[in-house]
């Protein structure tokens, strides 16, 4: 599955469900709807303030909404890498990134031309089950949310520029979710296997 976006704009929406640490929002759902599924009836408010809606806006289909959760103490882990590769939290410097790192939520990891990495969004340590997103050449990802809440896995990530490849899970793994979104395009799925690519130029 790919989502591919161009100079025209394009609007796509994949796969899309609930996740622990967040919503891709179907049509006919509200946030009153959302957080009555969500078992957080009475926090609509937080909510709202955590994915930038006004008192009593609702939100579109294909949005994303950012639930409240605890957390996890879960960082995401750099994988693997080649080439250069750097990350960066807020407006510091980008920095270096070699395999073995860790990413907390926030942090924007970018590849130069020719080369790759490939990071560990969310790992169980009970049961080695885990959700790993490699980026492609010239490309740039925002982590903004991994949670881990049982034996469910749930990522959000931003792609600014570029592709990048949800792995799959390997057989008998509990599959996770992971999410991803860019210039007004989400795709969402279970177990991997996505990929979205952002063209040079795209509005």
């Amino acid at each position: 599955m790919v989502v591919t976006l161009g100079a025209v704009g394009l609007w796509a929406l994949f796969g899309v469900a609930q996740a622990g640490s967040h919503v891709v929002v179907q049509p006919g759902q509200t946030v009153e709807s959302i957080a009555r599924d969500e078992q957080l009836v009475g926090r609509e408010a937080e909510i709202r303030q955590l994915s930038g809606l006004g008192r009593g806006a609702q939100p579109t289909p294909g949005a994303v909404l950012l639930l409240p959760i605890d957390p996890s103490g879960q960082e995401s882990l750099v994988l693997t890498t080649y080439g250069a590769v750097t990350s960066r939290i807020g407006a510091a410097a980008p920095a270096p990134l070699a395999p073995g790192e860790r990413l907390a939520p926030g942090a924007e990891v970018c590849t130069a031309a020719e080369s790759f990495v490939t990071l560990r969004l969310v790992l169980d340590e009970s049961t080695r089950h885990h959700d790993d997103l490699t980026l492609m050449p010239e490309s740039c990802v925002v982590v903004e949310r991994v949670n881990l809440e049982g034996a469910e896995r749930s990522s959000l990530v931003s792609l600014g520029q570029g592709s990048v490849t949800v792995q799959p899970n390997l057989d008998g793994h509990v599959p996770g979710r992971v999410t991803v979104r860019a210039w007004g395009a989400v795709t969402s799925g279970l177990g991997g296997g996505h990929r979205m690519h952002v063209e040079r130029g795209a509005l």
